[in-house]
């Protein structure tokens, strides 16, 4: 058997209650937060959006301490984003949770996660070889054509299939070199 929302919500409400009494919040960390304690005994984020139509937990975030727990959340939000950098995962987390440091733990993840790596890695540059003689030698027009061939590329086209792509080109020289 499955557990159920409210056995979650619960859960982990029993588990940020628990960082928040662990790793109090210090004063010179949360006066500009403007801390109140909600219903269920959560430490959230104050603030000027009580009039406004978000969310509760939009409005008034749940201070989580620098801890464990702060960072994962802060991995499990950068799987959320698909590892989509440290400003999407810093907009995921901020939704429900207000991190203290958090751009700091969240640049730090995101430096050390190898996927986060390959999408930040540079394309590789490749070096181009010399063209062969004949085609830098005079010759008339359209005497030298080339021709490049790339690809596959996938395609959906009701359904998945490779298409490769030709480059023709023409190698035109002036008509008073063409005597041989």
């Amino acid at each position: 058997m499955s557990p159920s929302l409210e056995d979650l919500t619960c859960t982990e409400q029993l588990i940020v209650k628990e960082f928040q009494r662990k790793y109090s919040v210090s004063d010179k960390e949360s006066v500009p937060l403007d801390p109140f304690v909600d219903d269920h005994g959560l430490l959230r984020v104050g603030g000027r959006l009580r009039n406004s139509n978000l969310v509760d937990e939009e409005k008034h975030p749940v201070i989580i301490p620098k801890s464990t727990l702060a960072l994962l959340l802060v991995r499990h939000h950068l799987e959320g984003v698909a590892h989509g950098g440290r400003y999407a995962t810093l907009n995921s987390l901020r939704q429900k949770y207000w991190v203290i440091g958090a751009a700091r733990i969240v640049a730090s993840v995101v430096h050390k996660c190898v996927e986060c790596r390959k999408y930040r890695g540079k394309a590789s540059c490749q070096k181009m070889a010399d063209l062969p003689s004949d085609r830098m030698s005079p010759s008339p027009p359209f005497f030298c054509t080339g021709l490049d061939c790339f690809g596959p590329f996938i395609v959906r086209d009701g359904r998945e299939v490779k298409r490769y792509g030709l480059l023709f080109s023409v190698h035109l020289f002036g008509v008073e070199s063409c005597a041989h």
